[in-house]
């Protein structure tokens, strides 16, 4: 009897540390979600470069400048992580300023940290976003962000630049074109005249290019797959590859379209 208990109790003291045996070797860790993969380098890229930039918060406000001659076409990029030149002609005290405003989920973080990190530096006197981003959001859910809504209807902003579409990949299309529809009556509701350009993600979801060219017409919708040879992509086919300056690369695409072949204006 004796010997039963002391088989007992050494099983009972032994099962903690099986358990964390298990765990350690065993068991394989849960993966990140793919919608944050922005996530995994934001804290560093991001400290770095407020640290440097020494920005208390996103940054606000885009001043472009419409000026000649118009911009060269885009190439396809060679081997390695070297960034595209700017079209840049220097800015006239007279030239009128234009702001934009960006909406979006991880692929607008990952336009944030792209402005902050090189952009915002290079082109300080002619390039200033304010930026509404949080990942894994939807349309839905913007349509409905009373902060965005209200900076929306009180800005002073010439263009939104809408980052949105990857959350929704597993969306029915009715459901889908229903909250796109939503979302640009929103806007259009606060702020009739400002144009809207969309960056739509290569999802998969194929219904959902359709109904952004149809909200903003297909000259203001930048469908990523158009550039798949031009951007640099990550894994998953579906966030650009920020490490090899894929967002640098997409803001580049938004900025000819939104200048629509001419050059950004920068002072001195």
């Amino acid at each position: 009897m004796a010997k039963v208990a002391l088989l007992a109790l050494a099983l009972v003291l032994a099962l903690p540390w099986a358990l964390v045996l298990y765990s350690l070797y065993v068991e394989e860790p849960l993966p990140f979600p793919p919608n944050r993969c922005v996530e995994l380098v934001r804290e560093k890229l991001e400290e770095r470069a407020l640290a440097r930039l020494k920005l208390a918060e996103p940054v606000r406000g885009l001043e472009l400048t419409l000026a000649e001659p118009p911009a060269p076409e885009l190439k396809k990029p060679e081997k390695g992580p070297s960034r595209p030149k700017r079209v840049v002609k220097k800015r006239a005290e007279h030239e009128p300023a234009v702001r934009l405003l960006v909406v979006g989920d991880s692929l607008g973080e990952g336009l944030y940290l792209a402005y902050a990190r090189s952009l915002a530096r290079e082109l300080k006197s002619c390039l200033k976003v304010r930026f509404f981003v949080r990942h894994s959001t939807t349309t839905r859910w913007w349509s409905r962000h009373g902060g965005f809504l209200s900076e929306l209807k009180r800005g002073r902003y010439d263009a939104l630049i809408v980052v949105l579409g990857a959350n929704e990949w597993a969306t029915d299309a009715v459901t889908l074109r229903y909250n796109v529809k939503r979302f640009c009556k929103k806007v259009k509701g606060l702020r009739p005249d400002l144009p809207v350009y969309w960056v739509v993600p290569p999802t998969g979801n194929e219904r959902l290019r359709e109904f952004v060219e149809e909200c903003v017409g297909p000259e203001r919708a930048v469908a990523i797959e158009d550039y798949l040879e031009y951007i640099p992509m990550s894994r998953d086919r579906v966030h650009p590859d920020l490490r090899r300056g894929g967002y640098e690369r997409l803001w580049d695409v938004i900025l000819r379209r939104l200048l629509t072949g001419r050059a950004l204006a920068c002072g001195s």
